[in-house]
């Protein structure tokens, strides 16, 4: 079996940080982003291109063990906020482990989706499938927190770049 992941970058944040952007990924098929995260309040947004119109959407389904839900946020509640990892999976006390699937991010031709997984540092677990409506080949991909939050430090961010086997 081939390699076909590489990993890009790794950073791990010395200071809270308002924003952290990665670019310079060419290359690849296909983006693989994972977090071990902490912040210091509200959810993370990742825009791509530092896009701030209102093209995001996102599905988030979740649970526990004992209870299950879903949620919907279309363009008209996100706004320019990004694709958007809840808070409820973002905590300001304990790291958390989200990871960050971006595919087929150089096309041109098709909506830009990317797949979600993460957990809280108790017992929830969540899969978010997030749509941003533009078909601009994604050449940087920011990441902060609403709410006024910042990434905390410590956070550690690994890019990974995924070639066709």
């Amino acid at each position: 079996m081939p390699v076909t992941y590489s990993t890009i970058t790794t950073t791990t944040l010395g200071s809270n940080q308002s924003t952290v952007t990665f670019s310079s990924f060419g290359g690849y098929t296909d983006l693989r982003m994972v977090l071990n995260f902490k912040n210091t309040a509200g959810g993370l947004a990742i825009r791509p291109n530092s896009n701030t119109s209102s093209i995001y959407s996102i599905t988030r389904l979740s649970g526990n063990g004992s209870a299950a839900s879903s949620g919907r946020l279309g363009t008209a509640d996100l706004g320019g906020t990004g694709w958007y990892v809840p808070n409820v999976f973002c905590s300001t006390t304990n790291f958390n482990l989200i990871t960050v699937d971006v595919m087929n991010y150089t096309n041109t031709t098709t909506f830009k989706t990317i797949l979600v997984r993460a957990n809280d540092s108790a017992d929830t677990v969540g899969e978010i499938v997030a749509l941003a409506q533009t078909t601009s080949a994604i050449t940087s991909l920011e990441l902060s927190c609403d709410a006024g939050g910042q990434l905390a430090s410590g956070t550690t961010i690994t890019l990974y770049g995924i070639a066709a086997a």
